[in-house]
Protein backbone atom coordinates (compact mmCIF):
# COMPACT_ATOMS: atom_id res chain seq x y z
CA UNK A 1 0.00 0.00 0.00
CA UNK A 2 1.54 3.49 -0.98
CA UNK A 3 1.17 6.27 1.43
CA UNK A 4 1.55 10.23 0.04
CA UNK A 5 3.62 10.95 3.03
CA UNK A 6 2.43 14.95 3.34
CA UNK A 7 -1.04 13.80 3.86
CA UNK A 8 -0.64 11.29 6.40
CA UNK A 9 -1.91 11.65 10.07
CA UNK A 10 -0.56 9.52 12.82
CA UNK A 11 -3.31 7.99 14.75
CA UNK A 12 -2.65 7.61 18.66
CA UNK A 13 -4.09 7.19 22.01
CA UNK A 14 -3.36 9.96 24.45
CA UNK A 15 -0.65 9.29 26.67
CA UNK A 16 2.81 10.91 28.64
CA UNK A 17 4.55 8.28 27.44
CA UNK A 18 6.85 8.71 24.08
CA UNK A 19 7.29 12.18 24.43
CA UNK A 20 9.89 13.25 22.32
CA UNK A 21 8.32 11.18 19.46
CA UNK A 22 4.73 12.55 19.86
CA UNK A 23 6.34 16.41 20.00
CA UNK A 24 8.42 14.99 16.65
CA UNK A 25 4.98 14.14 14.76
CA UNK A 26 3.58 17.98 16.18
CA UNK A 27 0.70 18.69 14.07
CA UNK A 28 0.38 15.10 12.25
CA UNK A 29 -0.41 13.48 15.19
CA UNK A 30 -3.95 12.77 15.89
CA UNK A 31 -4.74 11.70 19.61
CA UNK A 32 -7.67 10.44 20.98
CA UNK A 33 -9.41 9.69 24.52
CA UNK A 34 -9.50 5.85 24.51
CA UNK A 35 -10.74 5.80 28.21
CA UNK A 36 -14.55 3.61 28.93
CA UNK A 37 -16.24 7.48 29.50
CA UNK A 38 -14.87 9.04 26.47
CA UNK A 39 -15.98 6.16 24.43
CA UNK A 40 -19.34 6.14 26.09
CA UNK A 41 -19.70 9.82 25.48
CA UNK A 42 -19.13 9.35 22.05
CA UNK A 43 -21.92 6.71 21.63
CA UNK A 44 -24.90 8.80 23.39
CA UNK A 45 -23.47 12.10 21.13
CA UNK A 46 -23.15 10.03 18.08
CA UNK A 47 -26.36 7.90 18.22
CA UNK A 48 -28.41 9.27 20.91
CA UNK A 49 -29.26 7.73 24.47
CA UNK A 50 -31.51 5.11 23.82
CA UNK A 51 -29.77 3.98 20.97
CA UNK A 52 -26.54 3.84 22.59
CA UNK A 53 -28.18 1.66 25.69
CA UNK A 54 -29.63 -0.70 22.93
CA UNK A 55 -26.65 -1.53 21.66
CA UNK A 56 -24.30 -1.27 25.27
CA UNK A 57 -27.57 -4.55 26.59
CA UNK A 58 -26.91 -6.29 22.81
CA UNK A 59 -24.28 -9.28 23.44
CA UNK A 60 -20.70 -7.98 22.19
CA UNK A 61 -19.25 -9.93 18.76
CA UNK A 62 -16.77 -12.87 19.23
CA UNK A 63 -14.50 -9.61 17.00
CA UNK A 64 -14.57 -7.67 20.56
CA UNK A 65 -14.59 -10.11 22.72
CA UNK A 66 -11.24 -11.54 21.30
CA UNK A 67 -9.83 -7.90 21.30
CA UNK A 68 -10.54 -7.82 25.05
CA UNK A 69 -8.83 -11.13 26.12
CA UNK A 70 -5.58 -9.59 26.82
CA UNK A 71 -7.42 -7.27 29.00
CA UNK A 72 -9.21 -10.51 31.00
CA UNK A 73 -6.05 -12.21 31.26
CA UNK A 74 -4.18 -9.13 32.95
CA UNK A 75 -6.81 -8.36 35.24
CA UNK A 76 -7.11 -12.08 36.56
CA UNK A 77 -3.39 -11.87 37.31
CA UNK A 78 -3.63 -8.50 38.87
CA UNK A 79 -6.25 -9.33 40.94
CA UNK A 80 -6.66 -13.18 41.81
CA UNK A 81 -9.17 -12.93 44.71
CA UNK A 82 -11.54 -10.38 42.48
CA UNK A 83 -10.93 -13.12 40.28
CA UNK A 84 -12.60 -15.91 42.07
CA UNK A 85 -15.53 -13.92 43.01
CA UNK A 86 -18.53 -16.06 40.61
CA UNK A 87 -19.24 -13.63 37.84
CA UNK A 88 -16.77 -11.36 38.14
CA UNK A 89 -14.25 -12.40 35.02
CA UNK A 90 -17.34 -12.83 33.16
CA UNK A 91 -18.96 -9.09 33.81
CA UNK A 92 -15.60 -7.85 33.10
CA UNK A 93 -14.81 -9.40 29.94
CA UNK A 94 -18.30 -8.58 28.84
CA UNK A 95 -17.98 -4.38 29.59
CA UNK A 96 -14.17 -4.66 28.13
CA UNK A 97 -15.69 -6.05 24.75
CA UNK A 98 -18.44 -3.29 24.64
CA UNK A 99 -15.61 -0.97 25.25
CA UNK A 100 -13.83 -1.91 21.82
CA UNK A 101 -16.82 -2.03 19.96
CA UNK A 102 -17.70 1.21 20.70
CA UNK A 103 -14.05 2.95 20.33
CA UNK A 104 -14.11 0.95 16.57
CA UNK A 105 -17.40 3.20 15.92
CA UNK A 106 -15.29 6.05 17.23
CA UNK A 107 -12.24 5.44 16.14
CA UNK A 108 -13.86 4.13 12.21
CA UNK A 109 -15.37 8.12 12.38
CA UNK A 110 -12.28 9.71 13.61
CA UNK A 111 -9.82 7.90 10.85
CA UNK A 112 -12.87 8.23 7.91
CA UNK A 113 -11.79 12.11 8.92
CA UNK A 114 -8.19 12.03 7.79
CA UNK A 115 -6.81 11.56 4.43
CA UNK A 116 -3.79 9.04 4.93
CA UNK A 117 -4.36 8.07 9.23
CA UNK A 118 -1.61 6.02 10.26
CA UNK A 119 -2.19 4.09 13.84
CA UNK A 120 0.38 4.08 16.58
CA UNK A 121 -0.19 1.17 18.29
CA UNK A 122 1.12 1.05 21.92
CA UNK A 123 2.18 -2.77 22.75
CA UNK A 124 -1.53 -3.29 21.23
CA UNK A 125 -2.35 -6.96 23.59
CA UNK A 126 -4.99 -4.38 25.68
CA UNK A 127 -8.37 -2.54 24.29
CA UNK A 128 -7.87 0.02 23.55
CA UNK A 129 -4.71 -0.10 21.54
CA UNK A 130 -5.82 -3.44 20.62
CA UNK A 131 -9.00 -1.88 18.89
CA UNK A 132 -6.65 1.07 17.38
CA UNK A 133 -4.77 -2.17 15.67
CA UNK A 134 -7.75 -3.52 14.24
CA UNK A 135 -9.50 -0.51 13.13
CA UNK A 136 -6.47 0.86 10.66
CA UNK A 137 -5.58 -3.01 10.06
CA UNK A 138 -2.64 -4.50 8.13
CA UNK A 139 -0.54 -2.04 6.37
CA UNK A 140 -1.45 1.55 7.86
CA UNK A 141 -0.27 0.78 11.63
CA UNK A 142 3.14 0.55 13.62
CA UNK A 143 3.38 -1.12 17.05
CA UNK A 144 5.57 0.77 19.45
CA UNK A 145 6.67 -0.25 22.59
CA UNK A 146 10.03 0.30 24.86
CA UNK A 147 13.14 -0.64 23.69
CA UNK A 148 15.88 -3.22 25.12
CA UNK A 149 18.51 -0.82 26.16
CA UNK A 150 17.99 3.19 27.43
CA UNK A 151 17.07 5.89 25.07
CA UNK A 152 15.57 3.29 22.13
CA UNK A 153 11.76 2.34 21.17
CA UNK A 154 10.52 -1.09 19.59
CA UNK A 155 8.63 0.26 16.26
CA UNK A 156 7.61 -2.60 13.93
CA UNK A 157 4.30 -2.95 11.62
CA UNK A 158 3.76 -6.55 12.90
CA UNK A 159 3.91 -6.54 16.37
CA UNK A 160 6.22 -5.79 19.39
CA UNK A 161 8.23 -8.59 20.92
CA UNK A 162 8.00 -12.18 20.21
CA UNK A 163 5.33 -10.79 17.33
CA UNK A 164 7.96 -8.58 15.55
CA UNK A 165 9.60 -8.83 12.27
CA UNK A 166 13.18 -9.67 13.61
CA UNK A 167 14.33 -12.52 11.66
CA UNK A 168 14.80 -15.73 13.39
CA UNK A 169 17.33 -17.74 11.41
CA UNK A 170 20.70 -17.29 12.25
CA UNK A 171 22.42 -17.26 9.07
CA UNK A 172 20.46 -13.82 8.19
CA UNK A 173 22.42 -12.25 10.82
CA UNK A 174 25.71 -14.03 10.05
CA UNK A 175 24.98 -12.80 6.43
CA UNK A 176 24.50 -9.59 8.12
CA UNK A 177 27.55 -6.89 7.46
CA UNK A 178 27.47 -4.28 10.49
CA UNK A 179 29.41 -1.08 10.67
CA UNK A 180 32.14 -0.02 12.61
CA UNK A 181 29.13 1.89 15.33
CA UNK A 182 30.43 0.44 18.30
CA UNK A 183 28.23 -1.53 20.63
CA UNK A 184 28.16 1.17 23.54
CA UNK A 185 24.35 0.02 24.56
CA UNK A 186 23.13 1.87 28.33
CA UNK A 187 21.47 -1.07 30.00
CA UNK A 188 17.98 0.61 31.18
CA UNK A 189 17.13 0.90 35.46
CA UNK A 190 14.07 1.05 37.28
CA UNK A 191 13.81 1.81 40.74
CA UNK A 192 11.81 -1.25 42.81
CA UNK A 193 8.66 -0.38 44.26
CA UNK A 194 8.98 -3.27 46.58
CA UNK A 195 10.91 -4.11 49.77
CA UNK A 196 14.82 -4.11 49.27
CA UNK A 197 16.78 -6.92 50.15
CA UNK A 198 19.98 -6.26 52.22
CA UNK A 199 23.01 -7.30 49.74
CA UNK A 200 24.70 -10.41 50.56
CA UNK A 201 28.19 -11.88 49.28
CA UNK A 202 27.38 -13.86 46.01
CA UNK A 203 29.53 -17.19 45.01
CA UNK A 204 31.19 -17.30 41.62
CA UNK A 205 29.50 -18.43 38.52
CA UNK A 206 25.92 -17.64 39.91
CA UNK A 207 22.41 -18.18 37.68
CA UNK A 208 21.01 -14.96 37.68
CA UNK A 209 16.88 -14.99 37.33
CA UNK A 210 15.22 -11.68 36.52
CA UNK A 211 11.83 -11.48 37.36
CA UNK A 212 8.91 -10.19 35.56
CA UNK A 213 5.27 -9.04 36.20
CA UNK A 214 2.98 -11.71 35.78
CA UNK A 215 -0.18 -9.50 34.23
CA UNK A 216 2.49 -8.31 31.23
CA UNK A 217 2.19 -9.51 28.05
CA UNK A 218 5.07 -11.22 27.72
CA UNK A 219 3.97 -13.62 30.41
CA UNK A 220 0.17 -13.98 29.57
CA UNK A 221 1.16 -13.91 25.79
CA UNK A 222 4.53 -15.49 24.47
CA UNK A 223 5.40 -17.90 27.80
CA UNK A 224 3.89 -21.38 26.97
CA UNK A 225 4.85 -23.08 30.09
CA UNK A 226 5.99 -21.29 32.79
CA UNK A 227 2.79 -19.27 33.61
CA UNK A 228 3.61 -16.76 36.22
CA UNK A 229 7.05 -15.66 38.94
CA UNK A 230 5.22 -18.09 41.13
CA UNK A 231 5.70 -21.53 39.08
CA UNK A 232 8.97 -19.94 37.87
CA UNK A 233 10.36 -19.79 41.45
CA UNK A 234 9.13 -23.31 41.78
CA UNK A 235 11.09 -24.37 38.85
CA UNK A 236 14.29 -22.48 39.97
CA UNK A 237 14.14 -24.34 42.71
CA UNK A 238 13.30 -27.71 40.83
CA UNK A 239 16.22 -26.71 39.36
CA UNK A 240 18.61 -25.96 42.16
CA UNK A 241 17.69 -29.32 43.82
CA UNK A 242 18.55 -31.07 40.50
CA UNK A 243 22.17 -29.24 40.22
CA UNK A 244 23.38 -29.23 43.40
CA UNK A 245 26.42 -26.68 42.16
CA UNK A 246 24.26 -24.38 40.72
CA UNK A 247 23.02 -20.89 42.88
CA UNK A 248 19.87 -19.16 41.88
CA UNK A 249 19.61 -15.44 42.23
CA UNK A 250 16.24 -13.72 41.67
CA UNK A 251 15.64 -10.15 41.06
CA UNK A 252 11.85 -9.90 41.10
CA UNK A 253 10.59 -7.03 38.26
CA UNK A 254 10.53 -3.23 39.88
CA UNK A 255 7.17 -3.37 39.05
CA UNK A 256 5.65 -6.73 40.54
CA UNK A 257 2.95 -5.76 42.55
CA UNK A 258 2.75 -8.84 44.27
CA UNK A 259 6.04 -9.94 45.58
CA UNK A 260 7.59 -13.73 46.50
CA UNK A 261 10.92 -12.72 48.48
CA UNK A 262 9.30 -13.58 52.55
CA UNK A 263 6.63 -15.24 51.14
CA UNK A 264 7.87 -18.58 50.06
CA UNK A 265 9.81 -21.05 51.43
CA UNK A 266 13.67 -20.43 51.69
CA UNK A 267 16.02 -22.53 49.98
CA UNK A 268 19.87 -22.20 50.59
CA UNK A 269 21.20 -22.34 46.55
CA UNK A 270 17.50 -19.43 45.47
CA UNK A 271 18.48 -16.28 46.69
CA UNK A 272 16.19 -12.71 46.38
CA UNK A 273 18.47 -9.86 46.21
CA UNK A 274 15.74 -7.02 44.80
CA UNK A 275 16.86 -4.04 44.91
CA UNK A 276 20.20 -4.70 43.27
CA UNK A 277 21.59 -3.28 40.51
CA UNK A 278 20.66 -5.16 37.46
CA UNK A 279 23.74 -4.55 35.57
CA UNK A 280 25.92 -5.39 38.44
CA UNK A 281 24.04 -9.05 38.79
CA UNK A 282 24.59 -9.43 35.05
CA UNK A 283 28.32 -8.85 35.43
CA UNK A 284 28.77 -11.25 38.41
CA UNK A 285 26.92 -14.25 37.06
CA UNK A 286 28.10 -16.82 35.02
CA UNK A 287 24.97 -16.83 32.97
CA UNK A 288 21.57 -15.53 33.09
CA UNK A 289 18.03 -17.89 33.08
CA UNK A 290 15.03 -15.85 32.01
CA UNK A 291 11.40 -16.45 30.48
CA UNK A 292 11.36 -13.78 27.64
CA UNK A 293 12.43 -10.40 29.52
CA UNK A 294 14.38 -7.81 28.03
CA UNK A 295 17.46 -8.32 30.50
CA UNK A 296 18.29 -11.43 28.12
CA UNK A 297 19.28 -9.12 26.06
CA UNK A 298 21.20 -6.72 28.14
CA UNK A 299 22.67 -10.36 29.28
CA UNK A 300 24.06 -10.84 25.54
CA UNK A 301 25.16 -7.41 25.21
CA UNK A 302 27.65 -7.71 28.19
CA UNK A 303 28.94 -11.02 26.67
CA UNK A 304 26.68 -13.75 29.32
CA UNK A 305 25.19 -16.92 28.43
CA UNK A 306 21.43 -17.14 28.25
CA UNK A 307 18.76 -20.07 28.96
CA UNK A 308 15.26 -19.07 28.44
CA UNK A 309 11.83 -20.94 28.72
CA UNK A 310 9.45 -18.58 26.91
CA UNK A 311 9.39 -17.02 23.72
CA UNK A 312 11.26 -13.77 22.48
CA UNK A 313 12.57 -12.38 19.27
CA UNK A 314 15.99 -13.26 20.58
CA UNK A 315 15.14 -16.44 20.76
CA UNK A 316 17.89 -17.61 18.27
CA UNK A 317 19.61 -21.21 17.53
CA UNK A 318 23.50 -20.15 18.52
CA UNK A 319 22.37 -17.09 20.35
CA UNK A 320 20.90 -18.66 23.43
CA UNK A 321 19.58 -21.82 24.83
CA UNK A 322 15.96 -22.38 24.27
CA UNK A 323 14.12 -25.11 26.20
CA UNK A 324 10.65 -26.56 26.02
CA UNK A 325 10.51 -28.62 28.80
CA UNK A 326 11.97 -29.39 32.36
CA UNK A 327 14.55 -31.68 30.68
CA UNK A 328 15.70 -29.45 28.08
CA UNK A 329 16.24 -26.69 31.01
CA UNK A 330 18.26 -28.90 33.49
CA UNK A 331 20.69 -30.16 30.17
CA UNK A 332 20.88 -25.84 29.52
CA UNK A 333 21.24 -24.98 32.73
CA UNK A 334 23.85 -27.70 33.63
CA UNK A 335 26.54 -26.39 31.26
CA UNK A 336 25.41 -23.02 31.34
CA UNK A 337 28.45 -21.16 32.68
CA UNK A 338 30.52 -22.64 30.55
CA UNK A 339 28.40 -22.59 27.44
CA UNK A 340 29.17 -19.55 25.08
CA UNK A 341 26.61 -18.73 21.85
CA UNK A 342 28.48 -17.71 18.41
CA UNK A 343 31.02 -14.52 18.62
CA UNK A 344 29.66 -13.28 15.11
CA UNK A 345 26.32 -14.55 15.77
CA UNK A 346 25.80 -11.83 18.89
CA UNK A 347 27.85 -9.05 17.73
CA UNK A 348 25.74 -9.43 14.54
CA UNK A 349 22.57 -9.59 16.05
CA UNK A 350 23.06 -6.81 18.52
CA UNK A 351 24.31 -4.63 15.50
CA UNK A 352 21.31 -4.91 13.74
CA UNK A 353 19.18 -5.01 16.52
CA UNK A 354 20.23 -1.50 17.90
CA UNK A 355 21.34 0.51 14.26
CA UNK A 356 18.94 -1.13 11.89
CA UNK A 357 15.74 -2.02 14.38
CA UNK A 358 15.36 -0.11 17.15
CA UNK A 359 14.61 3.52 17.16
CA UNK A 360 17.28 5.38 18.85
CA UNK A 361 17.41 8.64 20.81
CA UNK A 362 13.66 8.46 22.30
CA UNK A 363 12.42 7.56 18.94
CA UNK A 364 14.22 10.49 16.85
CA UNK A 365 17.71 8.73 15.89
CA UNK A 366 19.92 10.63 14.69
CA UNK A 367 17.69 13.94 15.08
CA UNK A 368 15.58 12.13 12.07
CA UNK A 369 12.14 13.43 11.55
CA UNK A 370 9.46 11.37 13.55
CA UNK A 371 7.23 10.65 10.49
CA UNK A 372 10.24 9.67 7.96
CA UNK A 373 10.76 6.98 10.45
CA UNK A 374 7.74 5.90 11.15
CA UNK A 375 6.64 5.66 7.32
CA UNK A 376 10.18 3.90 7.19
CA UNK A 377 8.89 1.22 9.97
CA UNK A 378 5.60 0.45 8.20
CA UNK A 379 7.45 0.05 4.66
CA UNK A 380 9.74 -2.70 5.69
CA UNK A 381 7.04 -5.14 6.78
Amino acid sequence: MRLDPAAVRFVMQRTGRFAPLREGLGDRLVTFDGRWGAVWRHMVRTHGLREAWRRRLAPPAPAFVAQARGNVARKVRRLPELARVPGFVAAYARRKAKHAEFLTDMLERLMADLPEPVAVVYNGSYVPDATLAAVAGAGRRVFIENGYFRGTIQADALGINDDNSLPRDPAFYLGYQPDDRPLDMVLDTRDPKHRVEPPVGLPEGYVFVPFQVDSDSQITLHSPWVGSMAAFHALVVEMAEALPDRVFVIKEHPYSRRTLAGRVAPHPRVIFQNGRNTQELIDGAGGVLTINSTVGVEALARGKPVAMVGRACYRIEGLVRAAEDRAALRAALADLPDWRPDERLRRHFLHFLYYRFLLRGEGLPDDRDAGEVLLEVLARA
